[in-house]
């Protein structure tokens, strides 16, 4: 059902842009799903933290924002939407958390995004991508190093 309605939307266009719409619209599903309930269950949670909802909150609107683009034929633009907003979101969270555990989201969320970057667009983005999470983890490192922490790689 959802590969009839992506390839009505792209039948002028190449395979390749086929299946890309098709798989990130299915992976933009999967994030509002995914993410809503992590936002739920961190609200649930006795030790909340706003600092979450902030990151989150855009990414759920990017999910969404990028499934009315490809429903229009704009998977272009829903990619790098949903790639920004995305990373904007995780380098906030990174930067903002002072507990020293940030590597943890660092270790997952940073190379499933990279990974995201080579599928969905191309090779300048996935450096540039690359490139601006090494500086953000460094920072992040020297910031808790500074702060009197011990991080252990």
């Amino acid at each position: 059902m959802i590969t009839k309605f992506i390839n009505s939307n792209y039948a002028e266009r190449d395979f390749i842009v086929q299946k890309k719409a098709q798989y990130l619209f299915i992976f933009s599903i999967i994030l509002v799903v995914v993410v809503s309930i992590i936002l739920i269950l961190q609200i649930l949670s006795p030790d909340y933290n706003h600092n979450s909802t902030i990151s989150i909150l855009p990414m759920i609107a990017a999910s969404l924002i990028s499934l009315i683009l490809i429903s229009k034929g704009r998977n272009d633009i829903a990619i790098y939407l949903l790639l920004f907003v995305v990373a904007a979101g995780l380098i906030y969270s990174i930067l903002t958390n002072r507990t020293g555990n940030a590597w943890g989201q660092s270790i997952v969320y940073v190379p499933a995004l990279i990974v995201m970057t080579f599928l969905f667009s191309n090779r300048i983005l996935a450096t540039i991508m690359t490139s601006v999470f090494l500086a953000v983890n460094l920072t992040y490192f020297f910031m808790m190093k500074g702060a009197g922490m011990d991080i252990v790689l």
